[in-house]
């Protein structure tokens, strides 16, 4: 086998991968989620960072305060059933937490209270920094463990 051949054989891999994730990516981009078998719902949408589909979502006349469930074909954590606003601040996803509120979404105090406790407790600093209001201390209750459980110590 000539020199040329065996890096051609070496290579051949590695162009191959990157082929397929620059397909992946385009297609992601493009809003065709490959890895589900359903169109994600606007929660998911946020908590996989995908600003175009929360566009598409917003402007499909999607409600930004209905709790979603987020499905366990996403590779995100956590599964369950979450509001756009949850999902902005457990994932710390801030620019999206701005889209969400400059596009009228309701933030009252105790609704603060409640995104600064999962933000807080999702270690989500970026979140933490939008969601910061003097006087409003976090507020961890019921309501945030059925969204993310206190983390075991």
């Amino acid at each position: 086998m000539t020199g040329a051949r065996v890096r051609w054989l070496a290579a051949a891999p590695i162009v191959g991968a990157t082929l397929l994730v620059a397909v992946y990516t385009g297609l992601q981009g493009l809003g065709y989620h490959l890895l589900t078998d359903r169109p994600l719902n606007l929660a998911e949408a946020i908590a996989e960072d995908d600003p175009p589909e929360v566009m598409r979502q917003i402007h499909g006349g999607a409600s930004l305060v209905a709790r979603y469930d987020i499905g366990n074909d996403l590779l995100v954590f956590p599964h369950g059933r979450m509001t756009p606003l949850e999902a902005a601040a457990v994932r710390d996803r801030p620019e999206l937490l701005k889209l969400l509120l400059r596009n009228g979404v309701p933030l009252d105090d105790p609704t603060r209270a409640h995104l600064l406790c999962l933000a807080r407790r999702a270690n989500a600093r970026d979140a933490l920094a939008v969601l910061l209001r003097p006087g409003i201390e976090p507020a961890c209750g019921p309501e945030a463990d059925q969204v993310l459980p206190e983390p075991v110590r």
